[in-house]
C-alpha cells in the first residue's frame, strides 16, 4: 500500500474517500481525501517525483461514511451522521500578497526585521539542500508568552509568528554568490498552525506569495565543468502542516536543544530570549546546565551524539509520541538508545525491489546496507526521508550515519554486559538500580564507568580539590558518549541541582575528558556526580 497505519491514537478505519482533481480547488488539487469513522479528515498528495507526501490533517467530524465532489461547484461534501461541506477557516483574501504588505519587515530589499521581530539561531539546522537560513519569531500583543520547557517544545500562544528566510548557493566555485529562493511565515492559531511561503522575484526585491498548490523550480547553479541544475519546491500550503506537527512544536526547531548555544556566550539566543522577558512567568534559566544539540560537524561531540540530535531535528517532527506514526521507532535524542525502537526492530518499509522484497530492520547493527534509516536518507526515491522539500542528498549526514551504525556492531548494551559480568548472582542483584558489590555506584553507573560490578575497590572516584584563588572544584573522568554533570545539594535529601558552569554543562563527547567543575563559593554543599548512559 502507498500509505497504512495502525489503529492507535484512537482511530478505527477508513471509511470515506475520495479524489480531488479540480482547478476550483487548488490547495486540494490532486490530493487523496479521506477520512477515519473516528472523525480526523485528511488529504494525501503525490509529488512531482513520485513519492507521496505524509497525510494532511484537514479538520474533524466523526462518523463520515462517504466523501465526494460536487460537480456543481467542485465543493467537497462529507456524509455519514448528517451532511457537511469541508471549507476552508482561513480565507485567502486574509493573506497579504506580498512579503512587504505582512509588515514584518521595515525593508524587504534590506530584511531590516521591525523591531517586534526576535532574531534567533539553531545548533543544528534542518536539511533544506545546502540552503542557508536566517529565522526571527514574533509574539502576539498582549501578556501571552511562550511557556518555557527545558526538554520539549515550546509552547507558544496563538498569533505567534515564525519567519524562515532561504537563500541558496548558486556556485560551487564561490560560496559567497547566493540568490534569494523563499521566506516561509507560521503562525499558530488558537488550535492548530498554518504556514504559507513568499518567493523572490528574479531582482531581490519582492516576495511573492506562492499559489496554495506549491510550486517547483529549477536552479542553475554554477560548477568547475559547466553547470548543474538543482530542483527547488516551494510548499504547498497544506504541506507545512505535514512536518509541522502540534505533537512537535509546531515550530520544529523552537526548543531548548535547538536554541541553547552555552558557547556563543552573551549571545546566547536563550539568554537573550529569557532576558527580553519572552517566558511565560519568568523562569530561571541557567543555560549551562540545560541540554544543547551539538552541530553536524562538531568532532569534540560523540559520533553518536551528533547522529542522535540529528535524527530528531529532521525526523522527530513525525517519529515521536502523540503523532500516530506508524513506524516504532523514537527520533528524540534525549529517549536512551535501548529504548529507542531503531536497532533490531522490522521497519514499516521493507527493501527491497519491485521483485524482491527483503525483511529489513530499522537499524542492523553493523550493516548501513541493510539499515532501512540508512538507505531512506541516502536514496533518492517514493521511500526517501525527509519525505518532502528536497531533492539533494545530505552527504554529511550519510557519512556519519554509515560510520554509527557500523560502529554499532561493536556496541555492548547494558543487559549484555550484566550477563556477561553478573552471571549467576541474585537477578534482584543484576537490575541497573541494584548496587551487586555494595560499592555504592549502581549496576548501572558501573557499566557507564567501565568499572567491575563485583569489586567494591573499582569504582568511579571523583575527589574535590583546591583551585586557584581559594575556589573548590570537583575533578573526575569523563567517559566518552556518556553525560556527566555535578550537581550540589545542602542536604542529602536534595533537591539537587546542577552546578551553574560552563564546564558543567551536559554534553557527550568523542573522547575521555579528564573534567574539572567549579563549585559554588561561600557555601556548604553536598555533591555528587550523575552520569546517563548513552
Amino acid at each position: 500500500p502507498i500509505f497504512e497505519y495502525e489503529h492507535s491514537e484512537g482511530r478505527v478505519a477508513i471509511t470515506g474517500a475520495c479524489h480531488v482533481d479540480d482547478p476550483r480547488l487548488p490547495d486540494l488539487r490532486d490530493t487523496y481525501v479521506f477520512a477515519d469513522w473516528s472523525g480526523n479528515i485528511y488529504a494525501m498528495r503525490r509529488l512531482p517525483d513520485g513519492r507521496h507526501a505524509p497525510p494532511e490533517l484537514l479538520g474533524f467530524q466523526r462518523a463520515i461514511a462517504t466523501i465526494a465532489q460536487n460537480p456543481w461547484d467542485g465543493s467537497i461534501w462529507l456524509g455519514g451522521d448528517g451532511l457537511f461541506v469541508l471549507e476552508r477557516n482561513q480565507a485567502d483574501a486574509d493573506v497579504p500578497a506580498t512579503l512587504t504588505a505582512t509588515g514584518f519587515f521595515e525593508s524587504v530589499v534590506t530584511l531590516r526585521p521591525r523591531h517586534e521581530l526576535i532574531p534567533y539561531d539553531v545548533n543544528q539546522p534542518f536539511w533544506s539542500d545546502h540552503a542557508i537560513k536566517r529565522r526571527w519569531f514574533a509574539l502576539p500583543p498582549g501578556d501571552d508568552l511562550v511557556r518555557f520547557d527545558p526538554q520539549g517544545p515550546w509552547a507558544a500562544p496563538a498569533g505567534s509568528a515564525w519567519i524562515k528566510h532561504f537563500d541558496i548557493p548558486v556556485s560551487d566555485i564561490d560560496p559567497t554568490r547566493v540568490r534569494r529562493l523563499e521566506t516561509r511565515v507560521l503562525v499558530k492559531t488558537a488550535y492548530s498552525a498554518y504556514g504559507v511561503t513568499y518567493r523572490w522575484t528574479t531582482d531581490g526585491t519582492e516576495a511573492l506569495l506562492v499559489p496554495q498548490a506549491g510550486d517547483e523550480e529549477d536552479i542553475v547553479i554554477e560548477t568547475a565543468a559547466g553547470t548543474r541544475v538543482q530542483r527547488w519546491r516551494y510548499p504547498s500550503w497544506t504541506e507545512c502542516r505535514t512536518c509541522h506537527t502540534e505533537a512537535g512544536g509546531p515550530a520544529l526547531s523552537f526548543n531548548t536543544a535547538q536554541i541553547n548555544r552555552p558557547d556563543t556566550g552573551d549571545a546566547n539566543p536563550l539568554a537573550i530570549m529569557a532576558s527580553m522577558g519572552c517566558f511565560k512567568g519568568q523562569p530561571t534559566i541557567k543555560p549551562n546546565t540545560l541540554r544543547a544539540h551539538p552541530r553536524l560537524d562538531d568532532v569534540a561531540a560523540s559520533l553518536e551524539h551528533r547522529v542522535r540530535s540529528y535524527l530528531e531535528v529532521n525526523c522527530g517532527g513525525c517519529h515521536r509520541p502523540g503523532t500516530g506514526n506508524r513506524s516504532p521507532w523514537q527520533a528524540l535524542a534525549n529517549v536512551p538508545l535501548d529504548d529507542a525502537g531503531m536497532i533490531g526492530i522490522p521497519a514499516v518499509h521493507p527493501l527491497g525491489t519491485l521483485y524482491e522484497v527483503i525483511a529489513t530492520n530499522i537499524i542492523h547493527a553493523g550493516s548501513p546496507s541493510a539499515s532501512a534509516m540508512f538507505r531512506r536518507v541516502s536514496e533518492m526515491g517514493p521511500l526517501h526521508m525527509p519525505p518532502l522539500g528536497t531533492f539533494v542528498l545530505n552527504t554529511n549526514a550519510m557519512v556519519l550515519l554509515d560510520e554509527w551504525i557500523t560502529g554499532l556492531a561493536n556496541r555492548e548494551g547494558y543487559h549484555a554486559w550484566a550477563d556477561e559480568w553478573l552471571a549467576g548472582i541474585n537477578d534482584d542483584d543484576s537490575l541497573p538500580a541494584a548496587d551487586a558489590d555494595g560499592d555504592g555506584d549502581t549496576n548501572l553507573l558501573e557499566f557507564a564507568n567501565g568499572s567491575d560490578p563485583l569489586d567494591p575497590g573499582d569504582r568511579m572516584h571523583p575527589t574535590v580539590q583546591l583551585a586557584t584563588e581559594g575556589a573548590l572544584e570537583v575533578r573526575f573522568t569523563r567517559k566518552a558518549n556518556h553525560e556527566f554533570v555535578v550537581e550540589t545539594a545542602s542536604d542529602l535529601s536534595g533537591p539537587w541541582e546542577p552546578v551553574d558552569a560552563f564546564a558543567n554543562r551536559p554534553r557527550r563527547l568523542a573522547k575521555d575528558e579528564d573534567a574539572s567543575v567549579p563549585l559554588p563559593r561561600g557555601q556548604a554543599v553536598f555533591v555528587r556526580v550523575r552520569v546517563t548512559p548513552p
